[in-house]
C-alpha cells in the first residue's frame, strides 16, 4: 500500500505525504505504478467529465475535466513537452 501512495505521491499533486509518513525507500521504486497512477487520474478526469456534462455543455464539460488533469498532476506532462520542444528550438548555439 504503501508503494501505490508513493507513487502517487510523486506522480500527482495529492497530498499523501500528510496522511502518512512514507519512508524514502519506497520512492525508489514506483515506475512499476506510472499505470496505476495514470488509471487513477485519467478516471478521475472521466468522472468530472460525465458529470459536468450532465450540467454544463460540452466545451466546458471538457475543459472541466482537462483542468482536472492539469491540478492533479502539476502539468508534468506538459512541462515535459515544453521541455521536448524547446530542445528542437529552444537557440542555435549552447550559450542560447
Amino acid at each position: 500500500m504503501l508503494q501505490i501512495l508513493a507513487a502517487l505521491t510523486f506522480f500527482t499533486r495529492l497530498p499523501f505525504w500528510k496522511l502518512v509518513n512514507i519512508p524514502s525507500e519506497y520512492f525508489k521504486r514506483v515506475v512499476p505504478y506510472w499505470p496505476l497512477t495514470g488509471w487513477i487520474t485519467s478516471g478521475i478526469s472521466v468522472l468530472v467529465l460525465y458529470l459536468s456534462a450532465i450540467i454544463f455543455p460540452d466545451f466546458i464539460a471538457i475543459v472541466l475535466a482537462i483542468s482536472t488533469r492539469l491540478v492533479l498532476t502539476g502539468c508534468l506532462h506538459e512541462d515535459g513537452l515544453a521541455d521536448f520542444i524547446d530542445g528542437f528550438g529552444g537557440g542555435n548555439t549552447k550559450e542560447k
